[in-house]
């Protein structure tokens, strides 16, 4: 295969790629369970999610009380402005 054709395929795959950037500072975050990291870069897979903490819960398949552990888990460590959850109670 020449160099151009597989430049060609490689920058292809990598537009149908669906990508998600997490913030490493969020990564490496000791503060945080590996649970709420995960599902912190669930979220950022949504370019603007606004939800009610039963749609999270259903979107994360946890439970709304977990749903709502996460979040506040994340507001807690400082990064509650990062996302939008509303009806968020306990």
């Amino acid at each position: 295969m020449n160099e151009k054709l597989r430049q060609l395929l490689e920058t292809q795959i990598i537009r149908e790629m669906e990508l998600t950037m997490v913030p490493a500072n969020l990564l490496r975050d000791s503060n945080l369970s590996l649970a709420t990291k995960g599902a912190a870069a669930v979220l950022f897979s949504y370019a603007d999610l606004h939800s009610t903490s039963d749609e999270l819960a259903k979107l994360l398949g946890v439970s709304e009380e977990r749903a709502i552990a996460i979040c506040h888990e994340l507001q807690d460590a400082g990064y509650g402005n990062m996302f939008r959850v509303s009806e968020l109670h306990d």
